[in-house]
């Protein structure tokens, strides 16, 4: 989708991206100034269209993570160190 603005995201720009929201993303990569926020808007919803239809075809799931989020609701903590 990027390529379709004319401007496409090397692997380096896209790792860089990691914990912003996608209009964030969208308005400093194009600058805010090229886009409305309409525009933007429109961008962001067909990305995350488009986000959904992959991950539905091909989502590599961790084993045992589809049993765990369909198990009855237990109490459970999780931690990292």
């Amino acid at each position: 989708m990027a390529d379709e603005l004319g401007k496409g995201l090397t692997e380096a720009q896209f790792v860089s991206t990691f914990g912003r929201t996608s209009r964030e993303i969208i308005a400093e990569h194009w600058g805010a100034n090229c886009l409305t926020s309409e525009e933007i808007a429109e961008f962001d919803r067909r990305k995350e269209a488009l986000y959904r239809e992959l991950v539905a075809r091909d989502f590599p799931a961790m084993d045992g993570a589809s049993e765990l989020i369909r198990a009855p609701s237990q109490p459970q903590a999780f931690g990292w160190p």
